[in-house]
């Protein structure tokens, strides 16, 4: 595994913590935020290319959604987003 995949698997797993220790008010955010965790996850283990516009969309549009109330988790996320490029996703 590249040293760029393994940096965005530990950007994934800091970000599934941070969701675990945020006090998130409203249940839809944190189930968001869950599954797209999952879809990294996935992402992140695709032995094939796909079209990967539509994750990095939700990416952004969730870093600027928790921007402000959590914004360590938009801090991941924006990481996420930037390594995710950086590695051709």
């Amino acid at each position: 595994m590249a040293t760029e995949e393994q940096s965005a698997h530990g950007l994934v797993e800091q970000l599934r913590e941070e969701i675990g220790r945020a006090e998130l008010s409203d249940p839809a955010a944190r189930e968001r935020l869950t599954a797209l965790v999952g879809k990294l996850d996935e992402r992140l283990e695709a032995e094939h290319e796909d079209d990967h516009q539509e994750l990095l969309d939700e990416l952004k549009e969730e870093a600027v959604e928790f921007g402000v109330e959590h914004p360590r988790i938009a801090s991941t996320l924006r990481g996420l987003l930037r390594m995710l490029s950086s590695i051709g996703i």
